[in-house]
């Protein structure tokens, strides 16, 4: 007797998965990313003139703030990367509490090291708002925030 294997990824009668079952089991690389000076964007370098690379939580940091800092779509080599911040300028408060979470989260959740986002709060002075918010990530939490300016 000779048993076929079936032409698709999947076994409909068995419900399993050799593409699954690897994909299960295979484990997540560690995050690196070159390091940033948050306040100027400016790449940190060591004494030795080569860029300073950073792992784990602090490489989530580095997407992070790329992500914030970075509108979609608008440079060809982050096409993937970025927020609609720019989205919410002019609105009222209540629009931003409505739709914050949901442009953070796809600004910045990516499925693999940012799998949250958590404890939105919202404060305005004038037009301006500013978010804090707690980014969960597979290494660990921190809090963060960003401005929304009228002119950003």
């Amino acid at each position: 007797m000779v048993l076929l294997s079936s032409i698709f990824p999947m076994d409909y009668g068995s419900g399993s998965s050799s593409l699954t079952s690897t994909s299960a089991t295979s484990t997540v690389k560690l995050l690196k990313e070159y390091a940033i000076d948050f306040e100027t964007g400016a790449p940190l370098i060591d004494e030795t003139g080569k860029f300073t690379i950073v792992e784990g939580l602090e490489a989530v940091k580095v997407r992070c703030w790329l992500a914030l800092n970075i509108r979609r779509g608008r440079w060809f080599i982050y096409m993937d990367v970025g927020n609609k911040l720019k989205d919410l300028t002019g609105k009222d408060y209540n629009y931003v509490s409505l739709n914050i979470q949901t442009i953070l989260e796809e600004a910045l959740i990516d499925g693999i090291y940012i799998t949250g986002i958590g404890e939105i709060i919202v404060t305005q002075k004038d037009d301006d708002f500013n978010v804090e918010f707690t980014v969960i990530s597979i290494y660990g939490s921190y809090i963060t925030n960003t401005d929304i300016r009228k002119g950003r």
